[in-house]
């Protein structure tokens, strides 16, 4: 089996109430909050301002107008699981001291940070989105090998899809992103996160994201967004980074596996040169995204084609096809625990969302969401209010946000140990992560004084670059 590296970008909405200050300047005072936790290992001098943690993590503010935290590098589903609840927990407690300062000025102010995708505004026209970007390994060389193989079939399939600009085929983690882009269309009915959406009139949807995407295949993370988004910035040597920013962010657990783990297996099967690319194709996928995504139901066909076979499928039917082709993928090339249980969690899902989605109240996140606002449709019918469980449900504050009061319900949510959590605040994972703490540690003993810090590289203020951390394991 191929190890890989998991990770994930969590872009965050910060709000003060009552509202006395510019985003861009809560935001800057969060970011200090988070330096002043003693865990800095470099704050970068360059335009972001961009700041490493010891735990390996590093956070900036993106367009100066959200917080975003950047989980180090994981080994493994679970760990980046743990790692992305510890996130939470560091994001909060910075939150709260930003309000401890705030409330000397202006007694009475309240502030909050959510771990969502898309503002609460009222006015169709206002809601802007943020995005929670997902990061895999991808083992260069197989990946070369597989598009080269494939070539001719990929660049007849890539032109079936609309592309913000020109596609570089011969660029592995394009083509490995390019066969993704089916199994991405569908898999939000296993870790959307849910969303009450303002436009023509307020409804509800699977995904938070997927009224933001409006092409196939982007380079850009902001305007013309795309299900797979095509920056080549791996970051490693002999490896890619597959960069996808059509996911939600998600509050529970399972759904976060399910995310990454699901995408992980698909990668493997790309490495490992047993995922055909036209295994399935999807017609218009993004706007079938779209139509997914407003089908809580999940009743709808959709035009897919098996081998150049045209075929009627449901986004479960689609998903079900996937997870049989990787069962049959794991039973000839092995498997470990957390992958079986994984299999044994996607397999469940599909099920349940098939003949019980209740079930699968506390494991995703839009079922659960949208369980939450029927019952409170029964009281109050305004969109307001719906709109506000809505937000409250992603709320950090482990004793105001509504996720976390039902989790104190019903511990049995949770996959991951506190104390693993706890661990990960402080403690790097045992990948680059740790190494580029303590390779920084050992260069301050010799004196050097650290410049800038980035994934995989150490500066040193008077002579450049001093040190390069090429394998992210």
């Amino acid at each position: 089996m191929i190890d890989r590296i998991y990770s994930m970008e969590i872009e965050t909405s910060t709000q003060l109430y009552p509202r006395e200050l510019k985003q861009e300047t809560i935001c800057g005072l969060v970011l200090d909050m988070l330096k002043e936790r003693n865990n800095v290992l470099c704050q970068n001098k360059s335009n972001d301002g961009r700041v490493f943690f010891r735990n390996g993590s590093a956070a900036y503010l993106d367009l100066m107008r959200y917080v975003e935290w950047c989980l180090p590098e994981c080994k493994g589903v679970m760990e980046a699981v743990a790692c992305d609840r510890a996130a939470g927990y560091i994001l909060e407690d910075a939150v709260q001291k930003v309000e401890q300062f705030l409330q000397e000025k202006y007694p009475g102010v309240q502030c909050f940070m959510y771990k969502n995708n898309v503002s609460s505004a009222t006015d169709s026209t206002s809601q802007v989105t943020y995005g929670t970007h997902e990061n895999y390994s991808l083992l260069a060389q197989p990946a070369k090998e597989h598009m080269h193989h494939h070539y001719a079939l990929l660049d007849t399939l890539s032109k079936q899809y609309l592309s913000e600009g020109p596609i570089n085929l011969y660029n592995g983690v394009i083509a490995a992103s390019v066969m993704l882009i089916p199994f991405l269309v569908s898999r939000q009915i296993l870790c959307g996160a849910g969303s009450i959406v303002q436009k023509p009139e307020p409804h509800y949807e699977i995904s938070q994201r997927a009224q933001f995407m409006h092409c196939d295949i982007s380079q850009s993370t902001t305007k013309m967004r795309g299900i797979v988004n095509t920056r080549d910035e791996p970051h490693a040597k002999d490896y890619y980074r597959v960069h996808l920013t059509c996911g939600d962010a998600n509050m529970l657990e399972y759904a976060t596996v399910l995310k990454l783990g699901t995408t992980g297996l698909m990668i493997r099967m790309i490495e490992e040169q047993h995922f055909h690319p036209q295994s399935l194709i999807v017609k218009n996928p993004w706007l079938v995204f779209q139509d997914i995504s407003k089908d809580t139901q999940l009743r709808e066909k959709y035009t897919v084609f098996c081998y150049n076979t045209e075929k009627q499928f449901s986004a479960i039917d689609i998903q079900q096809y996937f997870l049989d082709t990787v069962v049959d993928f794991i039973a000839k090339q092995g498997s470990n625990a957390e992958t079986e249980n994984l299999l044994e969690y996607w397999q469940a899902t599909l099920d349940a969302l098939r003949k019980n989605p209740e079930n699968l109240f506390g494991k995703v996140d839009w079922i659960t969401k949208k369980i939450l606002l029927d019952n409170v449709k029964k009281k109050w019918q305004s969109v307001s209010s719906l709109a506000g469980v809505d937000l409250r449900y992603h709320l950090l504050n482990r004793k105001k946000g509504l996720f976390y009061k039902l989790e104190e319900r019903h511990p049995e949510w949770r996959l991951t140990s506190e104390e693993k959590v706890l661990y990960y605040k402080d403690n790097a994972p045992a990948t680059r992560a740790a190494t580029r703490t303590k390779t920084v540690d050992m260069l301050r003993k010799e004196n050097k004084i650290i410049s800038a810090v980035t994934w995989g590289h150490i500066y040193d203020e008077t002579n450049g670059l001093l040190t390069t951390l090429e394998d992210p394991f």
